[in-house]
């Protein structure tokens, strides 16, 4: 499966997207609720509080994009 990633800094603003195919028959559970996902979104809470945005999209692909302000 191919894997797209892009990481993009403007503006002291920092844009990191991966995205790859996704199959949803072939998981038993919602990937947004995975551990390795939650560990994530506490590790960026603790270190950018307030100054980052995550989303994750899972419809034909998964996509997760992640905002960080540097200022």
């Amino acid at each position: 499966s191919p894997v797209d990633i892009r990481i993009i800094v403007e503006a002291k603003k920092l844009t990191f997207t991966v995205e790859n195919s996704y199959h949803g028959d072939a998981h038993d559970h919602d990937i947004k609720s995975g551990i390795g996902l939650e560990n994530v979104k506490k590790r960026l809470g603790l270190i950018y509080a307030g100054r980052y945005q995550l989303q994750i999209d899972q419809k034909a692909t998964f996509k997760v994009e992640l905002q960080l302000n540097l200022s």
